[in-house]
Order: structure tokens, then sequence, then C-alpha cells
């Protein structure tokens, strides 16, 4: 494996791309410890700051001229969005971040970063992800007695707040398929953490003539 470039440890231009409610709160985080941000964002109503950008976040070549100004960007766009956007952030030498799950935009993030002088970080997620960073970083700046005692009030709230309505077993949830669509099981568990359909291997599912 080859060796790494030397990086630049010293970031203080951050482009935070897409203003929705995660990125306004990156972007609001990063401006109370002192980053200098820019807000990229196709709504105007959403950004702010004097060099905050309203463009097409579609546009690779736009997010490319913006992201030469800056150490690093933070992708809070949809997954379809995050492969362009990373692109950009290539091109212009900068270190990139994204919140995307999306497993064939993180391959297009994983290629890039093979010839990247930079840091390329796909899958930062939310939570799992992100919202544990955040967590784990509060929480290093407790005591040990005020740490023990938060978790003992969340603790609390889980137990007197949490409501489950239990069922005798699975209960039948129907999902409509055409007649033409073929291979798919005509049973299986519709469950998150199997990652349905994903667990019926949709890839082998064809349309007939």
């Amino acid at each position: 494996m080859d060796s790494l470039p030397a990086l630049n440890s010293r970031v203080e231009r951050i482009a935070v791309v897409g203003l929705g409610n995660v990125g306004r709160l990156i972007a609001d985080m990063l401006v109370e410890r002192g980053f200098d941000v820019r807000e990229v964002d196709a709504d105007e109503s959403r950004v702010t700051g004097e060099r905050a950008s309203v463009m097409d976040v579609s546009d690779a070549a736009a997010l490319e001229k913006v992201f030469a100004d800056v150490d690093a960007v933070i992708c809070c766009l949809p997954y379809y969005l995050t492969a362009g956007t990373a692109t950009a952030a290539h091109s212009a030498g900068a270190h990139y971040l994204d919140l995307s799950e999306d497993v064939e935009a993180s391959r297009t993030v994983r290629e890039l970063a093979r010839s990247s002088n930079t840091v390329f970080v796909p899958r930062c997620g939310l939570a799992p992800g992100f919202i544990c960073i955040a967590g784990s970083a509060l929480a290093a700046g407790l005591e040990t007695a005020e740490r023990n005692k938060l978790g003992q009030e969340l603790k609390k709230h889980i137990v007197e707040q949490q409501w489950v309505i239990g069922t005798v077993g699975f209960y039948p949830v129907v999902r409509v398929i055409g007649n033409k669509m073929k291979n798919v099981p005509e049973r299986y568990a519709w469950v998150t953490r199997a990652r349905t359909p994903g667990a019926a291997l949709p890839s082998t599912y064809y349309l007939e003539p």
C-alpha cells in the first residue's frame, strides 16, 4: 500500500452544501467554534452570511468554483447529489465529508479518494454517525459523576416515555407487485434491520417483456 501524502492539518474555511435541518445545525455549530463557513444551497431562504452561495447544487462545475476557496466540504444533500459534490471537491482539492449511506455514491467517493491528496469521508451518517460523534464530544467535557447522572436521567426518560403495543407474532404486510415483475419472493420478512427489501436480492428481479 502506498504511503499517504502529507496533509494540511489546518482546516479553517468550510463549505456546507445543503442547508436543511441537519445542514443548518452543522453550519451553526461550526460558526460557534470559529470556523469560516460558506453556506451553499439552491434555496435562497435557507442560507445566511455574506459569503453564502445560491446556486444549482447539481452543477458540479459551479460547485468546484466555490470549493476552490475552502479547505473542506460537508455535503448534506440528498444521496443522488453526493457523487457530483464529491467530484467537485476532488477537483478543487478540498477535504470532503458526507452523510449519505448510498452504496453507489460511496463507491464513487472511495474511487475519488484513491487519487486525492485530501481526506474523503463518506457515510458519516446521522444516527448512528454524526450524532454519536457530537454526543461523545459533549460527554468528554463532563466529569464522571455528571456523565453517570445524565445516563440515569436518560434511562428514566426511556423507561417512562416508551410505549409499546405488543402483537402475537408477525403481522402481514401487503405489497402489490406487477405481473411482469419476475423473481420476486412471494413471502419474506419486512424487517428494517434485515435491510428489506435488500435481503430479498432486488438485483435479481427482472421485467418480463
